[in-house]
């Protein structure tokens, strides 16, 4: 490689989002650099292979590098690439099964390069940053929410393709099973976990059971993931998990976490379930039930690999409200 090559790579990645690039050296390691090095070339070999023009990329990058693009007749389309693994694989395969439903319209994919493009959703303002911004009720954004979810929801129940890469939620609940022998439990507030595992065999007989709630989930549905789109509002980044429609809202419940840090925060929490469980008619009861065992669940992933985090104390902010907001459901259940 030449000096000028050597120098045009260096000064690309220095114009990254130094978040970005520590969450890719966190996930990947070696592997992200081989990536990062490679990724202006890799950029232009699908700009002439999809005809399109791919621009600066967003400002927020989190594990994946994305960028606005235009095809060759003005068409606006979101650039995604990032280092291959089975996340970006249950994303094209999710945004293939709900085809344009409730999320972006898949246009090109591969799993096997880990990129794809797929509509440019605008103006594209997230949930989160008009509630910041007080254009929105609390109210009236969870109604957003939920009418979001119910929209693309009439898509999840159709046929999985054949050998789609889709996790099941019980796959993700097997790490109670390394919580319960791990000295790390001990972060979590001892009635959050005895929730927890009190309430584990009954959710798990409700993801068991040929119920019509088995459906394909987002996975991560959260403010930041809810967007609008012209008058209405469409789901961006799925995660793509099979399970009960029930656990889909735990996330939407918890977030923003600097917006629902308040003397109000159980009754604001209240207040959601009763508008998911009113628009897409499910039970409160089960959609809390999953709230907190999601929490647990969230705080844990954040944690795992950090043996740093050996007592409540030494948990972050985000993580004590996440945890606050479940203990203040756990009598509601």
């Amino acid at each position: 490689m030449s000096q000028s090559s050597q120098s045009s790579q260096s000064k690309f990645i220095s114009s990254l989002n130094p978040k970005f690039l520590k969450n890719l050296d966190t996930y990947f390691g070696e592997r992200a650099l081989v990536f990062l090095t490679g990724l202006p070339d890799f950029i232009k070999r699908y700009e002439a292979l999809w005809d399109i023009e791919v621009f600066a990329p967003v400002p927020n990058l989190s594990i994946n590098f994305v960028a606005p693009a235009l095809g060759k007749n003005g068409e606006r389309y979101i650039f995604k690439c990032g280092v291959p693994n089975r996340e970006f694989d249950t994303e094209i395969d999710t945004l293939r099964h709900f085809a344009g439903i409730g999320l972006p319209k898949l246009i090109h994919a591969s799993k096997e390069d880990a990129v794809l493009l797929q509509e440019r959703i605008e103006p594209g303002v997230s949930l989160r940053e008009v509630l910041r911004q007080g254009e929105l009720s609390d109210v009236e954004a969870t109604e957003v929410g939920a009418r979001a979810v119910k929209d693309y929801l009439k898509q999840a129940s159709k046929p999985l393709a054949k050998g789609h890469s889709f996790p099941h939620i019980r796959d993700w609940l097997k790490a109670f099973e390394v919580i319960e022998k791990s000295e790390q439990s001990k972060v979590f507030p001892y009635e959050l976990l005895e929730f927890s595992f009190a309430k584990l065999p009954d959710l798990l007989g409700s993801i068991d059971s040929p119920m019509d709630s088995q459906v394909l989930l987002h996975g991560d549905l959260h403010h930041d993931n809810i967007i609008s789109k012209g008058d209405s509002w469409m789901v961006i980044d799925p995660k793509g998990i099979i399970g009960d429609k029930s656990y889909e809202i735990g996330a939407f419940l918890r977030n923003p976490h600097e917006l629902v840090q308040d003397s109000n925060l159980k009754n604001t929490i209240q207040k959601r379930i009763e508008i998911f469980s009113d628009v897409l008619e499910l039970d409160a009861k089960q959609i809390t039930a999953w709230m907190i065992v999601q929490s647990v669940l969230s705080v844990w992933w954040s944690i795992e690999e950090d043996d740093k985090v050996k007592a409540y104390s030494d948990l972050d902010k985000g993580s004590h409200t996440v945890l606050q907001a479940a203990l203040f459901m756990c009598d509601a259940v």
